[in-house]
Formats: C-alpha cells, sequence, structure tokens
C-alpha cells in the first residue's frame, strides 16, 4: 500500500487521485502548514503531489505549495525516500519548485495538472522503475 500526500485546493483533485490510488492511503489538505505537520509526524510517504496556488481570496503569505516544498528542503532528514510531482500550472513557481527541491537531493518533477491528468499511468511508471522521478 502506498501513502500518497496531495497538497491542492481542488475538491476534484482530491476525487481524481483516490480514483488513481485505489487501496492505498491518501492524506489531502489544502492547507500547506498541515500537509508540513503531516510530512513531520506522519510515517513515511511514497509521493506527494502538490499545487503551488491554493486559492485563498484574498490571497495570505505563505498560503501557497511552495512552503510545504521549501519546508523539505529545509528538513532534509524527513521523509528521506518522498518523491514529489508538483501539479501546480504555475509557469514560474513549478520549475522553481523542482529546482529548489532538485538541488536539495530530492526527486522531484514539474508537470502541469493538465499533462499529469494525460500521463499519468506512464509518470508511475517512470517512477517505479527507475525509483525516483528523473528529469
Amino acid at each position: 500500500m502506498k501513502r500518497i500526500l496531495l497538497l491542492d485546493r481542488r475538491a476534484e483533485s482530491q476525487e481524481w487521485f483516490r480514483g488513481r490510488f485505489l487501496g492505498d492511503r491518501l492524506d489531502w489538505t489544502s492547507e500547506p502548514d498541515t500537509a508540513i505537520e503531516w510530512l513531520r509526524t506522519q510515517p513515511a510517504y511514497d509521493f506527494f503531489f502538490v499545487a503551488q496556488d491554493l486559492g485563498h481570496e484574498p490571497a495570505r503569505p505563505g498560503q501557497v505549495g511552495r512552503k510545504a516544498t521549501l519546508w523539505l528542503c529545509e528538513h532534509r532528514d524527513a521523509q528521506k525516500g518522498l518523491r514529489t510531482i508538483i501539479h501546480t500550472e504555475n509557469p514560474v513557481s513549478g520549475p522553481k519548485m523542482q529546482a529548489e527541491l532538485r538541488a536539495v537531493g530530492r526527486p522531484a518533477k514539474w508537470l502541469p495538472w493538465y499533462k499529469l491528468k494525460d500521463a499519468f499511468d506512464v509518470v508511475l511508471e517512470m517512477v517505479e522503475d527507475t525509483g525516483g522521478l528523473v528529469a
């Protein structure tokens, strides 16, 4: 059984992921602080799917997905085997989050939501075959 953490604001994303990970554990939140708490305290996750823009209106400082990925960068001993897929469609933040995670040795891939939905099975096969995420 895989353990998956999903940080996203959209309920439809949660439904879509639940349909892809039948029989696996999926923890979902739209709050970066909750995701960080789970990353800090929960048993090892296999995957972290994270969106950048969490739709808080008005925008609240620090209430974006990057807050959780920066926490992972700062806490390299936490969730060591975690593979992160950044599924934000934000063309500035997605590559930036990927680069920051990779710079500290964490497997990460930016794959915008619209591409992830089309290539999900291929992405998971790639991850399983390589034991990590490739560029």
